[in-house]
């Protein structure tokens, strides 16, 4: 995200050795601030507006900060993200501080906050991440459950075994969270949350289309599991916890 694009050119003129041939990086710098403004519709949450800030360098930290604001029927959410550049090793520290509203379970409306800080490196084709968080949750409506907060530490891994990172053809990827919390609210208990989710993508074959090029069709398939473990009595954030129905999901029941 610091630039708008990168020219890469490699010296071929007569008389260069071709093995070792000199190569010239040209890059362009994204602008030091950006917004986005976006509009959008859905038959689920009716209008949708949010708006979108990057900041590449803040004062003093001048670590990159990316801030969102959006706003439907359903859920309002208002966070910033701020990332320090990669040190040697690869790792860089990240905050987060989120606050959102959701209307998702029916009856009853969750109004939370969440804050995290921790560090997290890219290498290849592996992701990982650790960190400490805090979540708190209050519920109006019908029968809505207590208000809860909680404070955690986590651990991330997702691995991406693709064929081609833009367009994938065939491979898959996994991504696995693992988080041991306490609650702070009513009796204070620990807690263990754990999540996995997996992509394949499988080729079935291949189509020549009238213009003679070659399409090739694939599968997707798709799942995902969590688990939250915990007393009875434990009072853990809505935030922290799994809500199944609707058409991205198998609908629960208890």
């Amino acid at each position: 995200g610091y630039y708008d694009s990168v020219f890469l050119t490699m010296d071929t003129s007569d008389g260069v050795d071709e093995s070792a041939a000199p190569v010239t990086a040209q890059v362009r710098e994204a602008p030091l601030q950006k917004v986005v403004l976006g509009v959008g519709f859905t038959s689920d949450s009716g209008p949708r507006v949010s708006v979108d800030h990057i900041h590449n360098k803040m004062p003093i930290l001048d670590w990159r900060a990316v801030s969102k604001f959006s706003y439907d029927k359903n859920t309002q959410l208002l966070n910033t993200e701020w990332r320090g550049l990669p040190e040697n090793s690869g790792w860089h520290w990240f905050d987060l501080g989120e606050i959102k509203r959701e209307n998702n379970a029916g009856t009853y409306t969750v109004d939370s906050a969440r804050v995290r800080s921790g560090r997290a490196k890219t290498a290849g084709h592996i992701d990982r991440s650790l960190f400490l968080q805090y979540d708190y949750s209050m519920s109006k409506g019908v029968d809505p459950p207590p208000s809860a907060s909680s404070i955690s530490a986590n651990w991330g891994w997702t691995g991406r075994y693709f064929d081609n990172a833009a367009a994938p053809t065939r491979g898959m990827g996994l991504a696995v969270e693992f988080g041991l919390g306490y609650t702070l609210l009513g009796e204070r208990l620990p807690y263990t949350r754990a999540y996995g989710r997996w992509l394949g993508i499988l080729p079935i074959g291949s189509a020549d289309t009238p213009s003679g090029a070659a399409r090739r069709p694939r599968l997707a398939l798709r799942a995902e599991a969590g688990a939250v473990t915990a007393k009875d009595e434990a009072q853990i954030p809505q935030t922290q916890l799994f809500l199944t129905g609707g058409d991205t999901t198998v609908r629960g029941h208890s």
